[in-house]
């Protein structure tokens, strides 16, 4: 029997001020506003305010953001899509 290790994607926040976060494979962008990252689980985005990562290490797939944490999103390349193209549709209306 093949044992497969399965990656765990896991999230813990504390006062929407501070972030662990577990599963992360790689950042695309980051800024104090925003901050668009890769999981285990698809493409995700963290948006706030004076946003600061504060330990990443790519190897252990861990990130913990501090700042004032408005949202997590979950997105994929599907549901992107779309929302350009529809963005892109009320401007040519």
């Amino acid at each position: 029997m093949e044992d497969v290790k399965k990656k765990e994607h896991q999230l813990h926040l504390d006062k929407r001020q501070k972030l662990a976060l577990s599963g992360i494979t790689h950042v695309d962008t980051f800024n104090e506003a925003e901050i668009i990252l890769e999981s285990v689980m698809g493409k995700m985005t963290l948006k706030g305010e004076s946003l600061h990562i504060t330990q990443l290490n790519l190897d252990e797939e861990t990130l913990m953001v501090e700042g004032a944490i408005r949202a997590i999103i979950y997105s994929d390349g599907e549901t992107k899509g779309v929302k350009r193209k529809n963005l892109l549709n009320k401007i040519l209306r």
